[in-house]
């Protein structure tokens, strides 16, 4: 998966002639689009590898969109979104756990 996601950026990079920023205003967006994505399906199916996949192919699915001409094909972009599917999918699997078909939900009383 690792050399995928490589890939991916490599070839988006390639193709995108948009001076895209690291600090565009889009990336908070793109990073919490895979983050809320990945983290859902991560404590939907109790599995983080799920959740991260999901949140790649919704960051693939979305340069694709941009490619027909929605928008702006961006490596950059792809890229926070792949970092927030990997935060989100973590954090996931942190606030739900299977184990021997019992589903425990974590959380705090004090901070």
């Amino acid at each position: 998966m690792k050399k995928l996601i490589a890939s991916l950026l490599l070839a988006l990079s390639c193709v995108s002639s948009y001076a895209d920023s690291w600090t565009g205003p889009d990336k908070k967006l793109h990073l919490g689009a895979g983050l809320v994505i990945s983290g859902l399906v991560t404590m939907h199916t109790g599995d983080r590898e799920k959740g991260f996949y999901a949140g790649v192919i919704a960051g693939v699915a979305k340069e694709l969109i941009d490619a027909t001409g929605a928008g702006e094909v961006s490596a950059k972009d792809f890229a926070v979104t792949v970092l927030g599917a990997a935060i989100g999918s973590y954090t996931g699997g942190l606030i739900v756990a299977r184990t021997q078909g019992t589903t425990t939900i974590a959380y705090a009383t004090k901070f």
